[in-house]
């Protein structure tokens, strides 16, 4: 989820106009890392960040800043997935990370000792 501020929003190819900067709010939340099998235990939650100020983001860490960007600019947003299924006697596997511009979300990590 992202929230867009500013003025002149366009979007779709030709359109013109002057550069324009926002601040974007987002939520990102990477992908949870999957359990064991049969009576195994759960996997590891994805990495939370979080630019709203009425909320920390995960391990109980301040909020983070808003991210700029620019009219004309490529923004690339990847979802994490989860960590795929496994059969016994296979240990769970991680989830993939997720990111938004230059932010990263840690993908989570299932470890055995």
């Amino acid at each position: 989820m992202a929230n867009f501020y500013g003025s002149n929003i366009g979007f779709g190819s030709g359109s013109s106009g002057p550069s324009v900067d926002y601040q974007i709010q987002y939520l990102m939340i990477a992908g949870g890392g999957s359990g064991g099998p049969y009576t195994g235990g759960g996997g590891g939650a994805g990495g939370y960040i979080n630019s709203y100020a009425s909320e920390t983001s995960g391990g109980n860490s301040s909020t983070a800043l808003t991210y700029s960007a620019t009219t004309g600019k490529v923004l690339t947003v990847t979802i994490g997935a989860g960590g795929a299924g496994v059969a016994n006697p296979n240990n769970g596997n991680n989830g993939t990370d997720s990111s938004f511009g230059s932010l990263l979300a840690a993908g989570g990590i299932v470890t055995f000792t």
